[in-house]
């Protein structure tokens, strides 16, 4: 009777039924251990934290191996306080984040930033732990200040705190804000920062363009200030070259070039020109720049950054200055060569020194005569009109030879070239500088005194104090014979 009423009781209330339970999908089914919740993790060592990993969702495989997605951020503190962080959408790491961050491979609208400014953005990357470097394969954009550009494929070293762009770097300087100048447009086969050194290193044919000039090199590097915001010191190293326009040098070139800049990294201090030095100054129009070349060259410029106020040079010096009007056109050849100048005029004053050739020349045209002259000697100084202007006066010190045509020559120990007055004076020197005469042949005559004036255009001759002269006229036989002497006390 028990059993029936049970039975009984139970129909009545109909049979329930227990619903399966709901089954969990997984996200990968090679993954044993999925986490859909957020996460992070932090790892500190003797209390300061060695890096924190956040992250949207986990899954992690046997072999250790540990994806996270759904947004991740890997922050590890840098030196003296600052940090590095990495943002992406997805992460693979070696090893689950428990155990530490030995390598980590992002992909994703990648981004790496540095505490100081520095901003990396890519695709992928991968960071590894033990070399403490983030590579970047691909396309890659960067950015720090004003400065911004982009490149294939790039390095960065967190120990040293070193940025590499591997290839097709481009990098663009804006304007800056507080001056309106410093703008800059670099291509290089690479570029890298080295915020911790404070300098900029460009590898590959660097090229940069801005501040009115264009500069070229196998490689350069660019010196910083300690905030790492304005250049101090650039070097060009191999084929450098350097142009420009307005009033300072127009032109530079040699094997490598040093270049120093004013407070604001811009204004251009002194330049040094090794091996093969060359520089191209402005003339007073534009086909009339004067050309100094050297085997070395150091030039200091005013504070305007334009004017050039000192420029030395050694061993084969050459000075070009192109004919210009009625002006000849000159080349003066020496051992070595100092030029000085006030800030406010530029370079006047140019002495010459050791085995000095002197040469000037000019085409006849209309009612102009034709000129050829040369001189040689120890020493020449010569003065300009302001900023390197035309010659005003050369003196010629020491064993001083001068040629004027094909038959006037002169000789003296000193030889002062007026090349307003179209003159040249012969005399003794005053301070010892060795040399014969002076004595002056124009194949007519010979005068030897101890002073001669002697005009270089109408070839005439003033001698004053122990006159000696002696004519020359051809015989028959074409032979020359003395016509006389004559002397001035």
């Amino acid at each position: 009777m028990a059993f029936a009423a049970l039975v009984a009781v139970s129909l009545r209330r109909g049979h329930r039924q227990e619903r399966p339970s709901a089954m969990v999908v997984r996200t990968d089914p090679n993954a044993t251990v999925e986490n859909r919740g957020r996460g992070i993790y932090e790892q500190f060592d003797a209390g300061k934290k060695t890096f924190s990993l956040k992250f949207g969702k986990s899954l992690t495989y046997p072999d250790g191996r540990t994806r996270l997605s759904d947004g991740v951020e890997i922050e590890q503190p840098d030196k003296a306080g600052r940090r590095v962080l990495i943002t992406a959408r997805e992460a693979m790491l070696l090893n689950p984040p428990d155990k530490g961050l030995l390598h980590a491979d992002v992909e994703g609208g990648v981004k790496l930033d540095t505490s100081d400014g520095i901003t990396v953005s890519s695709d992928r990357a991968s960071y590894d732990a033990k070399e403490g470097i983030t590579r970047v394969p691909g396309p890659v954009k960067f950015a720090r200040g004003r400065m911004n550009g982009s490149g294939v494929g790039a390095t960065y070293d967190r120990t040293r705190e070193v940025l590499w762009i591997l290839d097709q770097a481009i990098i663009d300087v804006a304007p800056d804000p507080k001056g309106g100048g410093g703008a800059m447009h670099v291509t290089s086969k690479a570029a890298g920062l080295a915020r911790e050194e404070h300098y900029l290193k460009f590898i590959g044919a660097p090229r940069f363009e801005g501040e009115g000039r264009v500069m070229s090199a196998d490689e350069a590097t660019a010196y910083l200030t300690p905030d790492n915001e304005r250049v101090t010191k650039m070097e060009l190293r191999g084929n450098a070259h350097i142009t420009g326009t307005g009033a300072g040098p127009q032109s530079m070139q040699a094997r490598d070039i040093d270049l120093v800049y004013g407070e604001d990294g811009r204004t251009l201090q002194a330049a040094r020109l090794i091996e093969g030095a060359s520089v191209q100054l402005p003339g007073a129009s534009a086909a009339s720049g004067r050309r100094v070349t050297g085997k070395t060259m150091d030039i200091a410029l005013a504070p305007d950054g334009q004017t050039v106020t000192s420029l030395t040079s050694n061993e084969g010096v050459e000075v070009i200055l192109p004919a210009e009007g009625e002006m000849p056109a000159r080349r003066i050849r020496s051992a070595t060569l100092v030029a000085t100048g006030a800030a406010g005029a530029g370079l006047q004053n140019f002495v010459f020194s050791g085995n000095v050739e002197f040469h000037e020349s000019r085409a006849a045209r209309g009612t102009l005569a034709a000129i050829e002259r040369t001189a040689r000697s120890q020493r020449l100084d010569v003065q300009t009109k302001p900023g390197f202007g035309d010659i005003d006066r050369a003196e010629f010190h020491g064993n001083v030879h001068f040629t004027n045509g094909a038959d006037t020559a002169a000789d003296a120990p000193l030889a002062v070239y007026s090349v307003k007055d179209d003159r040249l004076d012969l005399s003794p020197s005053a301070t010892g500088d060795p040399g014969t005469g002076p004595h002056v042949s124009d194949g007519r005559i010979n005068v030897d005194a101890r002073t001669i004036q002697m005009g270089l255009t109408n070839q005439k001759l003033l001698a004053e104090t122990k006159v000696r002269s002696l004519m020359q006229n051809e015989n028959r036989g074409g032979a020359a014979t003395a016509a006389g002497a004559a002397g001035r006390p």
